[in-house]
């Protein structure tokens, strides 16, 4: 093999490491997302007013209610009917789940350049968190268009 073989199979092989150790990293974050999904997917009543923050949605499991912590602490149903969640059973033996609250790209990436917060786009595709590294969207989501993520789902860490 002469010497210009030997380096054209070198970046070859390289590509291919590249390649290989991407597909493994995604892969990993899919199964820490699905764990994560799994540990935490049902909470006690309890367990959700102490994590619900301003602005999520919580739902119960058994009647689909639907509610939100306000600017001033106060839980507030979204759907019917209107006002202040009063403390009755039907709120306190529901298990309750916390809905994501996506961002657009533009607040996402202001998070990240102003606040240095991590953000995370939803693979449309399963649903997945993919951390962005780095600072150039389209060049670490490559596999994504431009389309595809400004019109995504993305969440902000500790949002």
């Amino acid at each position: 093999m002469n010497e210009e073989t030997v380096r054209t199979l070198s970046k070859v092989l390289s590509r291919n490491a590249e390649i290989y150790a991407e597909n493994i990293r995604s892969k990993i974050s899919k199964l820490r997302s699905m764990r994560s999904d799994c540990m935490s997917e049902w909470l006690t009543a309890g367990e959700m007013m102490n994590s619900l923050k301003v602005r999520e949605i919580a739902i119960s499991k058994e009647s689909n209610i639907k509610i939100t912590k306000a600017l001033n602490g106060n839980l507030e149903y979204v759907d019917y009917p209107q006002g202040v969640v009063a403390m009755e059973p039907k709120i306190l033996n529901a298990l309750w789940r916390i809905e994501p609250n996506y961002v657009s790209f533009d607040e996402a990436m202001s998070a990240r350049r102003n606040d240095g917060k991590q953000v995370y786009f939803i693979d449309p595709a399963d649903g997945s968190q993919l951390e962005l590294k780095g600072t150039d969207p389209l060049s670490y989501f490559g596999r994504f268009s431009w389309e595809e993520l400004f019109n995504g789902n993305w969440l902000i860490q500790n949002a």
